[in-house]
């Protein structure tokens, strides 16, 4: 049995599915970082990165090629940042991420201006993932009710496919995503003629499916303007690994990243003293700098921005701090030693994501455990051979947070029983991934 766990964190909003770009706090002292240095001079401006993920290597990467003097430190054993590839039967886990995708957050990265993904084209390092036919006759579950995909579609086409660019060019701007699908939700709800629990149904699981998709406990925390860019409708992987990806995108010397150097305090001696900035770590090794950019993640800001800094940060930065959301969206792996559920559903072939299929018996639902109730979609993942992801809402984390992965595994067979017309083909996943 294989054992992995992961919490994909982002902030809102505009959060990144590949974290390329994460928060990035200049402590500079004086001069401005866009000013070209001569390599090797005496005079070179000497920075520190704090922070060896995707946004420190990056930038170190890019002021080294300016000539800049430039030390990363980093508190873990490797870099990286939550970017962690661990390799598995001869493909790899993206720990610590979610898949590249043109949904949801991740559209931005994907938009054909950007020129990371211009970078990665030229590179021929992505690809287009075919998304297969959808059966209007497979039945969701949500808030005890069952519906179609055909009453998903009509309910998505009257609430969700709204020009969304309206909205975020308009006085409006300043609505979450969840009080604009209310508002048009409610709008449209006194219009159905029959059956409105099902509405609510529909409506219920299109909430839970947003928020496992975008990783917030509620859409009331994710800014609506900041959401959205245009997309195609293919779905897109990397070739390649993310930490190949990030290697390729800045390249950087090993011997310019101090791993295991937990930093402390950022002692700031002003601008005009002429002297130094000093970095204190918990190795007991001290640097000093002209310049030091945080790159640490938002969660270990936010904990540790009252020692951090000497003198602390103005107000208004750490109010802007403060405020800056975030999420986690929790996703479960399990991996078989066949893909079994290709006889029953063919379309996972190509990474479909079919929810949660057929109507559950009344006995069969009494033998879920309470979190699998949260459970918004699972696919097969298309880059661990014989795998399964599931992902789920937020409000859920807390509860499978305790369950172990022996009892994550049990309950998510039992629910995989409970949707499989024939249970004689399914077998038992040899690793989970959490």
């Amino acid at each position: 049995m294989t054992i992995t766990r992961w919490r994909n964190s982002h902030k809102q909003p505009s959060a990144l599915t590949y974290y390329i770009f994460c928060i990035i706090f200049s402590y500079a002292q004086s001069a401005s970082l866009t000013v070209k240095a001569t390599s090797g001079s005496p005079s070179a401006p000497r920075v520190i990165v704090i922070g060896a993920g995707a946004a420190g290597l990056t930038a170190a990467s890019r002021l080294l090629s300016y000539g800049f003097d430039v030390t990363v430190l980093e508190a873990s054993s490797r870099t990286g940042g939550r970017i962690h590839s661990v390799a598995l039967n001869g493909s790899f886990v993206e720990v610590g991420t979610g898949t590249l995708s043109t949904r949801s957050s991740s559209s931005v990265v994907l938009d054909p201006t950007n020129e990371v993904v211009d970078w990665a084209t030229t590179k021929k390092l992505l690809k287009t993932l075919p998304i297969g036919p959808v059966d209007p006759e497979e039945f969701f579950v949500a808030a005890n009710y069952t519906f179609s995909q055909n009453e998903l579609d009509v309910m998505g086409a009257t609430i969700l496919a709204t020009d969304w660019s309206n909205y975020a060019i308009s006085s409006e701007n300043n609505l979450s995503r969840g009080a604009v699908l209310s508002r048009q939700f409610n709008k449209w709800r006194p219009r159905v003629s029959s059956a409105p629990y099902i509405a609510d149904a529909v409506y219920n699981y299109i909430i839970q499916k947003e928020r496992a998709e975008y990783g917030v406990d509620s859409l009331s925390n994710l800014s609506f303007a900041h959401s959205f860019a245009p997309f195609d409708s293919s779905e897109v992987s990397l070739n390649i690994s993310m930490m190949e990806f990030l290697r390729q995108i800045a390249p950087l010397a090993d011997s310019a990243v101090k791993i295991n150097m937990k930093v402390d305090k950022i002692v700031l001696n002003g601008s005009n003293t002429g002297r130094p900035m000093l970095v204190y770590t918990s190795s007991n090794v001290t640097f000093s700098a002209d310049h030091v950019i945080v790159t640490v993640s938002l969660g270990h800001l936010k904990a540790n921005i009252a020692a951090l800094f000497d003198p602390p940060l103005s107000e208004r930065k750490r109010e802007a701090i403060r405020l800056a959301g975030f999420g986690t969206r929790e996703r479960i792996v399990l991996v078989y030693n066949t893909s079994w559920w290709r006889a029953v559903w063919p379309e996972m072939k190509n990474g479909v994501k079919v929810g949660i299929l057929k109507n559950l018996q009344p006995e069969a639902e009494l033998l879920l455990s309470a979190w699998t109730a949260s459970i918004a979609e699972f696919s097969e993942d298309t880059h661990i051979p014989n795998a399964l992801q599931f992902e789920f809402s937020l409000d859920a984390e807390s509860s499978v947070e305790n369950v172990t992965d022996a009892s994550v595994q049990d309950d998510l067979t039992v629910l995989l029983r409970t949707i499989t017309p024939n249970v004689t083909i399914m077998e038992l996943p040899v690793a989970i991934y959490r």
